[in-house]
């Protein structure tokens, strides 16, 4: 793992919680890209961490994009 992802992946831990990733797609495909789960991606296991209280919020939204932009691409720049 790089120094990009692992800073992403802090962000995103601390942000979803520690029980919420324990048992995410997210963890499961960075453990195994190959890993069955019901996204196509990691991409999209992260980012579908979007929603507040059943709900898409606009903030999260553009939170999963900075953090995956970091993540993906090295880019440091808040959301």
């Amino acid at each position: 793992m790089t120094q990009c992802q692992f800073d992403a992946l802090v962000i995103f831990v601390f942000n979803v919680g520690i029980d919420g990733f324990k048992k995410s797609s997210v963890v499961k495909l960075i453990n195994d890209p190959k890993a069955n789960t019901s996204y196509v991606n990691l991409e999209g296991a992260w980012k579908a961490w979007n929603k507040s209280q059943g709900k898409v919020n606009k903030g999260l939204v553009n939170r999963r994009a900075a953090e995956w932009n970091m993540f993906s691409n090295n880019i440091y720049k808040g959301w």
